[in-house]
């Protein structure tokens, strides 16, 4: 139904606009240079992130164009840590992007990829279909395996996590 479509590229739109805003706003904001008695920020130096995780509601869902924006915004006001160094002993920064299986393919691993999201969470919650279903997942253990299998085409096999739940669901015990 194209109406039904425009009237969503119409939300997505406005949603992006007000959320672009609202970062550039924040992150003006806490990325300000500060002064202690012990060091002395200047204005010219960046911030440096060690990680950026985008989680919560499956961001996943969010066009890759979005997640490039926030990126984008977020690379204004900071710096990513670089590869590891002598002087300076911590890793690159890790990038990592929530998802759930059977909500991606290969090709938005490979876009995300190029963004440089370099770990997925993967929102497994339970290997049992009869749990999943019961949580209302739309996910199923096939789609598990089947999406492990993409990250590690994409991204290698040590560049995930996976989210199990534990407890708190009906036939499931701790």
């Amino acid at each position: 139904n194209t109406s039904s479509s425009s009237s969503f590229d119409v939300i997505h739109e406005q949603y992006q606009a007000d959320l672009f805003a609202e970062l550039d706003h924040l992150l003006f904001k806490i990325s300000q240079p500060t002064t202690t008695t012990t060091t002395t920020t200047t204005k010219a130096e960046k911030p440096v992130l060690s990680s950026i995780y985008f989680g919560g509601g499956t961001p996943s869902l969010a066009p890759v164009d979005m997640i490039q924006g926030i990126l984008e915004r977020i690379l204004t006001h900071f710096t990513l840590q670089q590869e590891q160094q002598e002087e300076q002993p911590h890793a690159a920064a890790e990038i990592t992007m929530e998802m759930d299986p059977g909500t991606f393919d290969l090709e938005q691993l490979q876009a995300l990829k190029k963004l440089g999201i370099n770990r997925i969470s993967l929102g497994v919650q339970s290997f049992d279909d009869t749990i999943l279903e019961s949580m209302g997942r739309v996910h199923r253990r096939a789609d598990i395996f089947h999406a492990i299998h993409l990250i590690h085409q994409v991204f290698g096999k040590n560049c995930y996590s996976m989210d199990l739940i534990s407890g708190g669901v009906p036939g499931l015990t701790c």
